[in-house]
């Protein structure tokens, strides 16, 4: 799977720092590269450690998406 990248480097979740890309997250086993989320769920395989580290950055802006407007619901 071929991942293009989109202007999500410097995606935040609240509350954090200026910290926005964990590359401890990232790591290959048996050539394929793999991102692990919040939740410790392991995510890949992707050919290249760019690609994973791409997907684990729209993982996390799609999440970040979802939680405020869950957030947004419950104010209503």
């Amino acid at each position: 799977m071929k991942l293009e990248s989109d202007d999500l480097s410097g995606s935040l979740r609240k509350n954090e720092q200026d910290y926005p890309f964990r590359s401890e997250r990232v790591f290959n086993v048996n050539g394929g590269w793999f991102f692990q989320t919040r939740e410790r769920c392991d995510m890949g395989p992707y050919e290249s450690r760019s690609e994973a580290e791409i997907a684990s950055r729209h993982f996390a802006a799609i999440n970040e998406k979802a939680a405020s407007t869950e957030e947004d619901t419950k104010k209503h």
